[in-house]
């Protein structure tokens, strides 16, 4: 991670050119997401909308494939890159079991699966998440009472387990619970036995999970195809839940979400057509002149109306090609050309300030050109033999 102008970057690709006086040969070396470079993305705090009232909040950053917590409620990553959180089922607090109308009744589970739409706060681009309701517990605190004819075994299609799930108990406080299990795709439908309940209290939330099927989004197509943005939704999920009163009405437990997913602008590499590149050699109005030019592509996710990246480079030889013995040197110019424009490197022996490429077409790659060249006088060329520099070509992209 640099630190440039205040600017937090991450270095994502280096270039290092071996300059020759007849060819310049170019080595490429990746530098990859580290541990504690990856950690620090979970700085980045973000502001959305209000969150509606005991909503699940949820704040991620993604980098390339990296996933990682900002913020929420109770987040975990699990083993398969799956995201649970958990707010506790906070928004059941309150609710009397004879709210429906009658004391008697039973809790079901209607769906597990669904999907959201996130939105893109930039750019408006959208984006489908999968989304499974997990675990849901809470505490009816109030006491079994008597059972009915019907409604005795519970029901039970693909969940791990629904409780409670006989009649056969002793009196007592009634916890509702069912675990639908952490497989993303498999949905789990069903219900509770029935009891009539006395000593009606006010339920108390324990545990309400939901599952973010990361992983499946960001390996979609339409996922890599998307511009660097913060990604959110703020929603009400109806029909995954209810009491059903044995007379009377029913009551849904609405599940909202707060959503907000930060894609980072990234590299994924810098791509050479070949580690070799011939320096032309010509001999014009008593000047040895040079010339050579490269096509690099930087590859990854670019932001192409609000996104930069910043050139530089580095020479180990303060712009100058040194023959072997060093007793000879051909300062030289490098610069490198992007969407028909040229930006200098370097003048003459020292660097230039990084320089800022914006206006990015392509949200996958940007292409660009490489150029060296020099002019030098063949009077002030003495030495023959090869003349060699060590260039380094810098990339960073900014945090959005």
């Amino acid at each position: 991670m640099n630190q440039r102008s205040a600017l937090p970057s991450l270095l994502a690709d280096v270039g290092r050119i071996n300059l020759l006086g007849t060819k310049m040969l170019l080595h490429k070396k990746s530098t990859a997401l580290l541990p504690t470079q990856a950690r620090l993305l979970c700085l980045l705090l973000f502001a959305l909308q209000a969150s509606p009232l005991a909503a699940v909040r949820i704040r991620l950053n993604t980098f390339n494939d990296v996933v990682q917590i900002a913020t929420g409620d109770n987040l975990v990553q699990m083993s398969d890159g799956v995201i649970r959180g958990d707010d506790n089922y906070s928004s059941i607090n309150g609710f009397m079991l004879d709210d429906v109308g009658d004391t008697a009744g039973r809790y079901l589970r209607d769906n597990s699966l669904f999907s959201v739409t996130l939105t893109g706060y930039q750019h408006g681009q959208t984006i489908t998440l999968p989304v499974k309701l997990g675990r849901t517990t809470f505490n009816t605190r109030s006491s079994r009472y008597s059972t009915f004819a019907e409604h005795t075994t519970v029901v039970n299609n693909g969940c791990v387990s629904i409780q409670p799930d006989n009649v056969n108990l002793y009196a007592g406080e009634q916890t509702i619970d069912i675990d639908p299990g952490n497989d993303i795709s498999r949905n789990c439908t069903g219900s509770t036995v029935e009891f009539r309940y006395t000593n009606i209290r006010p339920a108390q939330g324990i545990r309400r999970e939901v599952l973010l099927d990361l992983p499946s989004m960001m390996r979609s197509e339409a996922y890599q195809q998307l511009p660097p943005d913060l990604y959110w939704v703020n929603t009400n999920i109806t029909n995954l839940e209810h009491w059903q009163g044995r007379v009377g009405a029913s009551r849904d437990f609405p599940l909202p979400l707060d959503i907000g997913i930060r894609k980072q602008a990234y590299f994924t590499g810098l791509f050479l057509p070949s580690t070799t590149l011939p320096l032309k050699i010509s001999y014009v109005d008593q000047q040895i002149r040079g010339y050579a030019a490269m096509p690099i592509t930087l590859r990854g996710a670019f932001d192409p109306q609000f996104g930069r990246v910043r050139l530089s480079a580095q020479s180990s030889n303060r712009f100058a090609l040194v023959n072997d013995s060093g007793s000879g040197e051909i300062p030289y110019q490098v610069a490198t050309v992007v969407n028909q424009r040229r930006y200098p490197l370097n003048n003459n022996r020292s660097a230039n300030a990084p320089i800022i490429v914006d206006n990015l077409n392509d949200v996958r790659q940007i292409p660009l050109m490489l150029e060296v060249t020099f002019a030098q006088p063949r009077s002030q060329i003495n030495v023959a033999g090869s003349y060699r520099d060590n260039l380094t070509l810098i990339a960073e992209v900014p945090f959005i």
